[in-house]
Formats: structure tokens, sequence, C-alpha cells
């Protein structure tokens, strides 16, 4: 017997997953725009030092890597949101809505978005590391981003051609 969706466990946690990493990634966004703020504005002493040291490109570069950082949590954000609408029409019973297909192909290209933005970010901030001890870069790029990009835009065709079934089946009914 299937279990009725409104009361379904995955999609309540799923559901209220996406709500904190929503507020995460909201928070994160409010903190690289303060911080950017206070690096500017009310420097500490020894960051102070440290800019002062650093060749004159160094604080563009700061600018341009939080930059960057703010437009990949833009685009976390959107696809979170899109995800929440896919969650919430799985739970109301439509999956295969026309709007589903849509929602995966765009949230495709935010996945790419956030990849390709990873890849600038990552050399941006490991030549900035050279120069602040605060900053400590591991890991490097992926190809993860984009394997989730292809993925969701197979999945977006094969959403359309459900939705395209679905649709002719209810006409010759």
């Amino acid at each position: 017997m299937p279990q009725d969706r409104r009361t379904d466990m995955l999609l309540t946690i799923s559901r209220h997953a996406l709500r904190i990493a929503i507020a995460v990634i909201a928070a994160a966004m409010v903190l690289v725009a303060w911080a950017l703020v206070a690096l500017l504005f009310f420097p500490a002493r020894h960051i102070a030092e440290q800019l002062a040291a650093a060749p004159t490109i160094t604080l563009p570069l700061i600018f341009l890597s939080a930059g960057v950082g703010i437009v990949m949590l833009v685009l976390s954000l959107r696809f979170a949101l899109e995800l929440g609408r896919i969650v919430h029409t799985v739970q109301t019973g439509d999956p295969f809505e026309p709007g589903n297909a849509d929602r995966l192909a765009r949230m495709g290209w935010l996945a790419l978005g956030v990849t390709v933005a990873s890849w600038l970010l990552f050399p941006l901030v490991s030549w900035l590391a050279q120069y602040f001890e605060e900053i400590s870069v591991g890991g490097g790029t992926s190809l993860g981003g984009l394997a989730l990009a292809v993925t969701l835009f197979i999945l977006a065709r094969v959403f359309r051609h459900g939705a395209a079934m679905r649709d002719d089946l209810e006409g010759t009914v």
C-alpha cells in the first residue's frame, strides 16, 4: 500500500532540510556582505598590515572573490527554491507536471553556473592565500557540479516526456 504523500517522512524531512538550507544560504550572503563592509571600513590591524604588504591588486581581487562567492550563493539559493517547488509538487501528487521539467532545466543551469563560478573562485582564493594567513585553501576544482548539471538536464527531458505521455493518456481515455 503506498504511503500517504502528506505524511511521507522523506518528503517532510526534505522540506525542512530545504528550509534550513535556504536560511543558511541567506545568512551566508549577509555575512559575506557584512565582512566586505568590515574589511573596507573597519579592518583589523593585522589584516590592514597584511593588506599593506600585499600587491595593490589584492583588494580588488578580494572584492572580486567575494562577488563570485555571492553569485554562487545566489545561484545556490535559487537552486534550493526550485528544488523546494519540485518537492511540493511531489507532495501534492503531481510530480510530472510540465513546470517540473522547466524547474529541473533551470536547476541544471544553476548547477552549471555554480560550478563555473567555483572554477573561477578557486584560483583567486589560492592567490590571495599567499598573502593572508587567515585563508586556507583545501581541495580544488571538481567535475561533480558538471555531472549534476548534465543529470538535471537529462531528468528535465525525462519529466517533459513523462508529462507528454500522461497528457496523451488522458486524451485517449
